[in-house]
This record gives structure tokens, sequence and C-alpha cells, in this order.
């Protein structure tokens, strides 16, 4: 009983392996940010809708009103890849919206084919999953091109030749 008590102990406690980690940080730079993005507005928090959480593990675990939302190592009978493919005209993901982007389904397949490894083992509460959001629109918006830092730029060059200028097409001159 005691050995049974202390293999356990030192399961839990056993530090991460290195695919651990990668798995973790696969779903975080990937996964994570495309659910929130894309998934959290409809599919988050106490009433999801068609009653699919996609906040925490055990709401994909549990599935939806249509079924399993995925099923780990075989992303073709994954319900989810055939909503985000855009692949049923009825259940398209996200409703509404255009079909996600290819590199982001094909980072939804990888994952599902490693087993779909997910770190969030419980709900967020909902200070956490508002500071979550908002970090994922921080980290999109950071990109849009009014919030890049000036550059100096190299003016075009002109088509006509120096000292000619530009020809009028002012219909008042009579040149």
């Amino acid at each position: 009983m005691h050995l049974r008590i202390t293999v356990s102990l030192l399961l839990a406690c056993a530090p991460l392996s290195a695919a651990d980690l990668a798995d973790a940080a696969y779903f975080e730079t990937h996964i994570r940010p495309a659910l929130v993005n894309h998934c959290y507005e409809c599919h988050s928090g106490n009433e999801p809708k068609g009653g699919l959480r996609l906040d925490y593990r055990g709401g994909w675990e549990k599935g939806s009103k249509s079924g399993p939302a995925l099923i780990p190592g075989n992303p073709s009978e994954s319900l989810l890849i055939r909503f985000i493919r855009h692949a049923d005209p009825k259940k398209r993901m996200p409703k509404g919206a255009d079909r996600l982007p290819p590199d982001v389904i094909n980072n939804f397949i990888g994952w599902i084919n490693k087993g779909a490894p997910d770190p969030r083992d419980h709900p967020p509460s909902a200070p956490d999953a508002a500071a979550e959001s908002w970090q994922a629109k921080l980290a999109e918006r950071s990109n849009w091109w009014s919030l890049q830092p000036p550059r100096n730029a190299k003016p075009p060059s002109c088509p006509f030749p120096r000292g000619r200028g530009i020809p009028s097409t002012d219909s008042s001159s009579t040149g």
C-alpha cells in the first residue's frame, strides 16, 4: 500500500519530459491562440453554443450535442476538423466567418495527430478568461500597420525626366 502511494506521488511530482514540454509549447503557440481568437466567443463560459466548451480540456473531451468534438490521434474522424474545414455546409465554424487559414487548420490536424495534448485542466475563472481574451486580442492587434514603429523609406523614383515636371491635365490652360 505504501509503495503504491509513494509511486503515485513520485509520478505526480515528476518533472515533465521534453516531449511533454514540446507538446505544451505547441499548444500554447498554435492551438490556444486560435481557440481564443476564433472559438471562445461562442464556445466558452457557462452557456456555450451547442453545449461545447473549448476553453479547457474537459469541455472538448465531453463534446457537444453533435458528439465528441475531436478524437485524439484521429483528425479525419474529428468533428472539429470537419467544421473548421467547412466540409459540412450546415456546420461551418467559426460561424458566419471565413474558413480559417490553411496553416491554422493544419496546426489543429497536427495537434490532434499528437493525441491533442492540452494542459488546461480546469475551466478558467471569469477574470482569467477575460485576461486571456484581451492578451490574444492585443497580440493580434500588435501586427497592425498603425502600431508599427515608423521606418525610413526611400521615396519612389519619378517617371518624368529631370527638369520637365509633370504634364498639365488642366483643360483651362492653353499651353
